[in-house]
């Protein structure tokens, strides 16, 4: 497909013209003395404030539990340490081959 290149016509050099301002519904709970054009930058900037507000209020009210939680977790912690408890010892026909990443290999491995 061949695009041919076309110089625009003479004294067209103005700008294009905006469209107009279509309200927002977060314009309605602005100032009606105080009309300011709401530009997508600043809708963007006022819901990504917003946005803020109320993930900093989730973190607020989520941060007594992860509190309890983290001391809980240090607990049994320290429980494990004094007991000398650990984990077992995996099984005979454990194979952690299964578990890991498959790498490409040059011949198959012929079992013992």
């Amino acid at each position: 497909m061949k695009f041919e290149l076309v110089d625009p016509p003479e004294g067209s050099h103005e700008p294009a013209p905006e469209p107009p301002h279509r309200p927002h519904p977060t314009d309605a709970t602005r100032p009606a003395g105080n009309v300011v054009p709401v530009t997508s930058l600043a809708r963007m900037r006022d819901r990504s404030g917003n946005h803020l507000k109320a993930l900093s209020q989730v973190i607020a009210s989520i941060q007594p539990s992860l509190t309890r939680m983290n001391a809980r977790i240090a607990q049994v912690e320290r429980e494990q340490a004094e007991s000398g408890h650990t984990c077992g010892d995996p099984p005979d026909d454990f194979r952690p081959d299964r578990f890991s990443p498959r790498r490409p290999s040059a011949a198959p491995q012929e079992s013992p």
